[in-house]
């Protein structure tokens, strides 16, 4: 099969949605499938990069945003730091920038691109066309490309979603609401195949667009196999209790004041734990004086680190005995990390913003997890005690790992390869 996939995400970029793409083509041309990728081209990329599998033909069409032509602006001298009329000028595109483009910030890699994937079509067989979001321009230059090629077949990946999307600010929905509704729905009718990650966001596709449910599939964030395993809870009664966060917070969708004042309150309430049960997160946190001065009061017993990459996560989930998730304030998005948190099977601390979350959804009754809503005020005292009974009884436990096993089932690059290539 010949498969084209548009995605300005992918290698050597070493985000969620570059590596599930990155690992899917791979996995297509070991199969004996035609793949050409259509990306955006950045820093990192050599010549040498393009030849990486010879069933895999890789497109590097320039920059996707304009950050990349800024970055290369500052490089002119020194000048272009000085200047106020540099710095005036800068304000004034700023201000135009993020108020008037559309579908999104990359909307300038639809000109970059477009002709270009409209002759590789016209002049080479397809049979297939992915197109993958974030960012939502991909879609729009899908919806295009299938209005030009009706017959070709297409897969609209929704790795988040563009109308629905109410906490991350994609585009002015003040200025562009029903035209973000009205192009959203033009795709949703004119694709063969989307994707979503969990039954939420289905359920509003359905609601609001009114397609048939065989028409979208539930396609779970990828395992990365090569790296993460279960790992076997070994900490011995004396020791201190290691909980382990990892991954960035968002103001907007995942903020980290909330998380802090709750651990605050925690070791309020049982200062006995000071010193016996440590957080130790590995994030970014904003410069605010409340966060220092929280971080500061907390000294003994949260510790912050720089974030790291997934690979040397592995190991530090060796050296802990709980995860400390954090969900999002959308119902409508899950964590990219999901699956090497279960692959662990080590329990499982779920600090919730919504009521509802669907992260215990996509578990089973024999998962050790226990779900906090950190903004409950009125039931803080007993979900502190919640927390606090379920972190001294997990504390030498794993998740059974046939429950394991089987929960990951679903995550794991052959499972959902079979979801992306079926009729």
């Amino acid at each position: 099969m010949n498969i084209i996939i548009i995605s300005p995400y992918f290698y050597p970029l070493n985000n969620p949605r570059a590596h599930r793409w990155t690992s899917l083509a791979f996995y297509w041309a070991d199969m004996g499938h035609s793949v050409v990728v259509f990306t955006s081209n950045n820093s990192n990329v050599s010549t040498h990069d393009i030849n990486l599998h010879q069933n895999i033909r890789i497109e590097y069409l320039g920059p996707h945003t304009i950050l990349p032509i800024a970055q290369k602006a500052k490089s002119v001298g020194f000048i272009y730091f000085i200047s106020p009329i540099m710095s005036f000028f800068k304000s004034i595109l700023r201000f135009f920038w993020k108020r008037f483009y559309w579908p999104d910030s990359s909307f300038l890699w639809y000109f970059l691109s477009k002709n270009l994937i409209k002759e590789h079509i016209c002049n080479n067989p397809v049979d297939r066309m992915y197109t993958v979001s974030l960012p939502y321009t991909c879609h729009v230059i899908g919806l295009s490309l299938k209005k030009k090629f009706p017959n070709l077949w297409w897969g609209v990946d929704i790795g988040d979603p563009f109308y629905f999307s109410k906490h991350f600010k994609i585009n002015n929905r003040w200025l562009y609401n029903r035209l973000n509704k009205y192009i959203e729905g033009k795709i949703v009718a004119a694709a063969d195949k989307l994707y979503v990650t969990n039954e939420v966001l289905k359920t509003q596709y359905l609601s609001t667009f009114y397609c048939e449910p065989k028409k979208i599939d539930i396609t779970l964030p990828l395992l990365h196999d090569k790296t993460f395993y279960f790992i076997p809870n070994k900490r011995k009664k004396q020791d201190p209790i290691k909980i382990l966060m990892g991954g960035r917070f968002y103001n907007i969708v995942r903020p980290s004041l909330p998380v802090l004042t709750f651990i605050h309150r925690f070791f309020e309430k049982y200062p006995e734990s000071i010193g016996k049960i440590i957080f130790n997160l590995y994030t970014e946190l904003d410069e605010s004086t409340l966060t220092k001065k929280l971080i500061r009061d907390l000294q003994h017993s949260v510790q912050v680190f720089p974030i790291i990459s997934k690979t040397l996560m592995q190991e530090l989930y060796n050296q802990h005995h709980f995860i400390l998730h954090i969900s999002n304030l959308s119902k409508n998005q899950i964590p990219s990390k999901l699956p090497e948190i279960i692959s662990t099977g080590l329990p499982i601390v779920n600090f919730t913003f919504a009521l509802n979350d669907p992260l215990p959804t996509f578990l089973n009754n024999e998962h050790l997890i226990v779900n906090i809503p950190i903004l409950d005020k009125e039931n803080e005292n007993k979900n502190l005690e919640i927390m606090h009974n379920f972190i001294i009884s997990s504390a030498s436990l794993n998740t059974p790992s046939f429950t394991v096993d089987n929960s990951l089932k679903p995550y794991k690059l052959e499972y959902i390869s079979e979801q992306y290539l079926a009729p």
